[in-house]
Formats: structure tokens, C-alpha cells, sequence
């Protein structure tokens, strides 16, 4: 629930100075009955009197007098506005460092009429304060004869409901503050909206997250100075480098893929010569080989049958003399030197070896 804004309606003697009113006092000032409660004391001083003029100014509208409050308890009965005494402007409003601020309103012939008659005694002002009894605007007066003793609490507690809008205030160095803390507590992960007060478990939650920061970071710091404490008492002499273990790991790696391929070329080359191997199947073996490794391929080729018509010698040709070699290969030889990948030429050597 959003803090509500604490609004004063406090009472001076009306004195008269050539049309000029002494609104509210300078320096600390109190009620007669004790207020502020929330506050040590209101305070005013030419600063303050400045921003709560420049207000005035930039708002645009005269700020309202009526008689008693009636506009307030009129607003709170859900009744229109009370009839109206007088206005004033912020060329009507002015600092006296001897004693405070002055007003010099437009009263109504009807209003003068009752201050001059002494049949309204006191002129009251209404504004909202901070936590430090410091006045935020001049949001009206009213011509009244209660000095503000009594049922006083009713009134604030309604004027800060219907007629206090934080966003009319001036951009200060204090918002800019409370804009970096909004923005630090987000970071804390506690989310405030624009123009709402911290709520109190927001709060509560804020310092839960730093709290468990700091925790973390305790946490942190102490085991950097474990390992720190541990690595003065390491034999470098038992280690290496982590470059130079991953460089060696790597080369390894290479070593070993280059070894697994040569061994996986000498068992395809040794079944194809076994007749267990065709040509077309020698990329698919070489897959099969990296994928399952040498000794499952080894197994596979192995459990193969030889194909007679790639291995075995033809019974059915006649051997050449001495020095002579086959002018013609028979169709099934021309068949397994085209399944082996060989040239005629190649495949008659070969079984000439043989």
C-alpha cells in the first residue's frame, strides 16, 4: 500500500500589511496542539519558500482560498466546491526572512468585508510535509475562526487523498537520490514502482539479497585464499603446464587417429587379397573400421567367406612357359581383377606371384 503523504492545515493570526497576509511562520513551528506527530517540527526557510513559490508559478493556477476548510469537507461528503474567498498567485506570494511567508490574495468584497469586521480571525494554511516537517506545496488556505485544535486529523488524512500529486513536483537532487536507490534495490531484485514508497516486506527482501551477497562473497574470498595458501606448498617439479599437457594430449590424439587408419587400410588391404573384400565396399569397411574400431572390423572380415572367384587360381588355364606370360585372361579372371580394382596387367602379376 502505497505511504500516504501527511498534510498540514495550520492557523495564524490574520495581520493585516497593506493587503499582505503572514501565512506560515520562518524557522520551526508546532501547532498549538502539538502537531506535527509525525515530525519533530515544521520548518520553513527562504529555500523552501522558493520551491513552494516556483510551484505555484509552474502549476499555472491561482491557489484557493475558502472559508473553513469547505472545500475539504465538501470533497469528503462528495458534495461540489465551497464557495471560494479569494485567491492568490505566486507574484502574490513573497519571503520575509523576519518573519516567513506572505501573501497578498484577491479577496472577495464579501471575504474583506469579513476580515475587516473581525468575523474571521485566522487564515489557514494546507500542505503536504516530508518526514522532516518540510512543507512540499502550498495547496490552499481558507479563512477560518478554529485554530486548528480539534478534527484537524480528519482533514489531512482527506487532503492528502484528494489533492496531493507527487508528479507536480519539481525534479530535485533528493528525487535523483530516491531514483538511484529505486535502481539499486532492482538490482537486489526488489522491484519499487516510480513515485511508490518502499513497502516494508520490499524491504525485508532487499536485505535478505545483500545479506546473502555478502554471505556469498565471504564465502568466495575465503576459499581463494585456501587454494591460495595451498598452491604455495605445491612441488611444481610433479606438474606441467596445462598448455603443454592439452598440446600433448592433442598431438596423441592425432597420433593415435593416424595409427587406427593405417591399421584399418593393412585389414581391408590383407581381405581383399584373402578374396573376402570387393572394391566397392572398401569405403563403407573404411567407415565401419573408425566407427567400431579395428579389432570389431578385424572380426567382421575375418568371419567372411573367401569368394573362389577372387582368391583361388584358375585350374582351368594353362600355365605359360618359363618367361612367358598369359596374352588373354579367361571372363571370370577379367571379372575379379575388375571387382579387386586391378588392371589385367596387375592381376596376371599377382597370381604369377602366387
Amino acid at each position: 500500500m502505497k505511504k500516504q503523504i501527511p498534510y498540514a492545515v495550520l492557523s495564524a493570526e490574520i495581520k493585516n500589511d497593506n493587503g499582505w497576509y503572514q501565512l506560515l511562520p520562518a524557522g520551526e513551528f508546532r501547532a498549538r496542539d502539538g502537531r506535527p506527530f509525525d515530525a519533530p517540527f515544521w520548518y520553513l526557510d527562504g529555500e523552501i519558500a522558493a520551491d513552494l513559490i516556483e510551484q505555484v508559478r509552474s502549476s499555472g493556477q491561482d491557489v484557493l482560498i475558502d472559508y473553513d476548510h469547505q472545500t475539504l469537507l465538501k470533497a469528503k461528503q462528495g458534495l461540489g466546491e465551497a464557495l471560494a474567498a479569494g485567491r492568490f498567485g505566486a507574484d502574490e506570494i513573497e519571503w520575509r526572512d523576519d518573519s516567513g511567508l506572505w501573501i497578498k490574495p484577491r479577496l472577495t468584497p464579501k471575504a474583506q468585508q469579513h476580515v475587516a469586521e473581525g468575523e474571521y480571525l485566522f487564515l489557514s494554511a494546507v500542505f503536504p510535509y516530508d518526514s522532516n516537517g518540510t512543507p512540499l506545496e502550498l495547496r490552499m488556505a481558507a479563512l477560518t475562526n478554529d485554530p486548528g485544535i480539534t478534527g484537524m486529523q480528519s482533514i489531512a488524512t482527506l487532503a492528502a487523498e484528494f489533492f496531493y500529486n507527487p508528479q507536480t513536483k519539481p525534479q530535485t537532487k533528493e528525487k535523483a537520490m530516491t531514483e538511484q536507490l529505486r535502481q539499486l534495490l532492482a538490482k537486489l531484485g526488489v522491484t519499487v514502482a516510480e513515485n511508490a514508497e518502499l513497502s516494508e516486506e520490499q524491504g525485508v527482501a532487499a536485505l535478505s539479497a545483500l545479506d546473502t551477497l555478502m554471505s556469498e562473497k565471504t564465502t568466495a574470498d575465503e576459499k581463494v585464499a585456501t587454494l591460495s595458501a595451498q598452491a604455495a606448498t605445491v612441488d611444481l617439479s610433479k606438474y606441467v603446464p596445462k598448455a603443454t599437457y592439452d598440446a600433448t594430449v592433442q598431438q596423441l590424439a592425432v597420433l593415435s587417429a593416424q595409427t587406427a587408419d593405417s591399421e584399418i587400410e593393412s585389414t581391408i588391404s590383407k581381405a581383399r587379397n584373402d578374396g573376402r573384400v570387393i572394391e566397392a565396399e572398401v569405403d563403407y569397411l573404411k567407415g565401419f573400421g573408425k566407427q567400431q574400431g579395428v579389432a570389431a572390423l578385424s572380426a567382421m572380415l575375418d568371419a567372411r567367406p573367401q569368394i573362389a572367384v577372387l582368391s583361388a587360381k584358375q585350374t582351368d588355364t594353362t600355365k605359360p612357359a618359363d618367361g612367358e606370360k598369359l596374352a588373354v585372361l579367361s571372363a571370370d579372371e577379367k571379372t575379379a581383377a575388375k571387382l579387386l580394382g586391378l588392371s589385367e596387367d596387375e592381376f596376371i602379376k599377382q597370381k604369377e606371384a602366387e
